[in-house]
Parts: C-alpha cells; structure tokens; sequence
C-alpha cells in the first residue's frame, strides 16, 4: 500500500531489496508500484549511482547500511538488530514516515553521529585506500620473503576430508 510520502509525489523514491530475496509475489507488488508512480523506480541491482541520488536509505539490518553512511546520509532502519544514535530506528511501521521526514532535514545532531560512526568503521576516506594496500603488500613482500615457513602438505587431513564429503 503506498504510503503518504509516495502519493504526494513530494520526493523520488528508488526501491531495491537484497539480491537473495526470492519471494516474486512481494518484488511484483513494488514493481507495480513503480509503474503506478511517476515518482517511484523499482531498482533490480543497486549500483553506487543509486546510492549517489538518493538522500535517505530505509533498511532493516544489512552492511549495506554503513556503505550508505559512507556517503554523510541518514538512515531510518525498521526494528534494527543493532539500534545506536547513528540511525533513525523504528519499531512500528506507522512510525516510519515520521522518521523519513526526520531524516530528509539531516538533523544535525543525527548528521553528527553518521559521521562518527562511518568514520569509526573506515578512517580512511581519501579513495587511496588501494595504494595503501599495495604499500602493504610490497613491505610485506621486501621484509618477509623467504622468512615464512611453507604450509605443511597435511595428507591425512585432506584424505578425511575427502572422505567426509565422498569427493575423489
């Protein structure tokens, strides 16, 4: 049932759900939805482009929360396992639109707490994160070559194991 904030056609809305949801009936239905409202895009694969047009994520619990953070954005989540000042947490659906309409202002205390909780889980935000782990590797590489022992060759283990799965 589309709510208020879709029928007043006031925000565009961008809807995706996990890749491994399988319930075609309940993808259907929002898809419908889509078609019904001009304001409304049924997304089948998110991208980081969908991520960069949208201004407020509403999730349950998924690590695609703190990709979503990453980008200073508030986050309404629906009875989240792991509630904190850094997401608009609700436990009732009838609570959730108040709490989008919350999170379309970017309060600052709220802003705030994203910030600190995206900068708590990735300090790194300056895109060189790559040349910091080839820097790594190459230390490693230059310090340690030679130094590691090989892995022992373990034959016993791999023939239970085999065993155990029936696989020659």
């Amino acid at each position: 049932r589309p709510s208020r904030l879709v029928k007043e056609k006031k925000w565009n809305w961008r809807l995706t759900f996990h890749p491994k949801l399988n319930d075609q009936a309940l993808l259907n239905r929002y898809r419908a939805l889509a078609d019904e409202n001009s304001n409304v895009t049924f997304i089948d694969n998110v991208r980081l482009e969908d991520f960069q047009q949208s201004d407020v994520m509403l999730c349950d619990s998924s690590s695609i929360i703190l990709e979503f953070m990453m980008m200073n954005k508030p986050v309404v989540t629906y009875r989240n396992t792991n509630p904190g000042q850094h997401l608009l947490n609700v436990t009732e659906v009838s609570e959730v639109e108040n709490a989008i309409e919350t999170a379309l202002t970017r309060p600052a205390s709220l802003m705030k707490e994203v910030n600190d909780f995206a900068h708590y889980h990735e300090a790194y935000r300056d895109g060189r994160n790559c040349e910091r782990i080839l820097d790594a590797v190459d230390d490693f590489n230059s310090n340690y070559k030679g130094k590691i022992k090989a892995k022992p060759l373990n034959l016993w283990r791999k023939f239970r194991l085999r065993n155990k799965l029936k696989y020659w």
